[in-house]
């Protein structure tokens, strides 16, 4: 059930919506000189499908192989160059799941990740390794979440 308040919010939610979308689409565009095994993960709160206005953009450029740096710079160069703030990463799956595993506000964001571009099978492998990883942890990852979020206004 909906409280009144939120339910005036339906026209910012459909604008954040849209925005990420146009988002999506200038990704895909830049991203046709990328490899053909390199995929590309919309992470954090833009992975939710949602962009608030000059919000950042978190990326996570996947592949079973060390990328170079200068491969995801046709991706990004002309993002920087429109003013556009990315946070950015260039993983393994493996390595996505070692750094999630010990980093709880890097695992946060990789809850929301959101396939955009390149092959599904290094995400769908991605995915499965973290809930492999996360699974016996869950309570702990849950508690610290909580802890993050919401322990600063429990200590005022």
């Amino acid at each position: 059930m909906r409280s009144q308040a939120g339910a005036g919010l339906a026209p910012l939610t459909g604008l954040a919506a849209a925005l990420s979308n146009r988002m999506d689409d200038a990704i895909r565009e830049l991203c046709e000189p990328l490899s053909d095994d390199v995929a590309v993960v919309a992470t954090g709160g833009y992975g939710q499908g949602l962009l608030a206005p000059h919000s950042d953009i978190d990326l996570l450029m996947l592949a079973n192989r060390r990328l170079a740096a200068s491969e995801v710079r046709p991706l990004l160069l002309p993002l920087w160059d429109a003013n556009v703030r990315v946070g950015h990463a260039v993983r393994t799956p493996k390595e996505t799941v070692r750094l999630a595993g010990s980093d709880v506000p890097t695992l946060a964001a990789h809850l929301t990740m959101r396939h955009l571009h390149g092959p599904t099978d290094v995400v769908d492998e991605t995915v499965r390794r973290l809930d492999k990883a996360v699974a016996p942890r869950v309570r702990r990852v849950v508690d610290v979440l909580v802890e993050v979020n919401v322990g600063g206004e429990e200590s005022k």
